[in-house]
């Protein structure tokens, strides 16, 4: 986890503002977050949305006042997460949950994405 930990940070680092979404309890995330040592102040909001629809992710463009492409969505279902976004035109960054679940080889995907400066 010190991995997922060390590429928010560099996110953050980086002046990249941070949002998360989730169709789960949104409390219940920040709490397991922080279980993980994840210091959810670095998150500028958390988005609920629901499990059984494909994600809109107007909510956070209209929010943050930003255009889609500005928008990096990090998602790990392909249909609910990352379909929706590449609709939207916003730009995507596909951690299947298999990578998830066994590594951190996605979130060092993201990072390498950030260190490319295409945001």
């Amino acid at each position: 986890m010190s991995c997922t930990i060390d590429v928010l940070i560099e996110i953050n680092n980086q002046g990249i503002t941070q949002v998360t979404s989730s169709d789960g309890n949104l409390i219940e995330l920040k709490r397991n977050l922080e279980a993980v040592g994840i210091d959810t102040s670095i998150f500028r909001n958390f988005f609920k949305m629901g499990w059984e629809m494909i994600k809109d992710y107007s909510i956070i463009i209209e929010e943050y006042k930003i255009s889609p492409g500005e928008l990096l969505v990090v998602g790990d279902r392909y249909v609910q997460d990352i379909a929706p976004a590449v609709n939207q035109k916003a730009r995507v960054i596909w951690v299947p949950e298999k990578d998830s679940r066994k590594s951190n080889r996605g979130l060092l995907r993201v990072l390498d994405y950030l260190d490319k400066s295409v945001l």
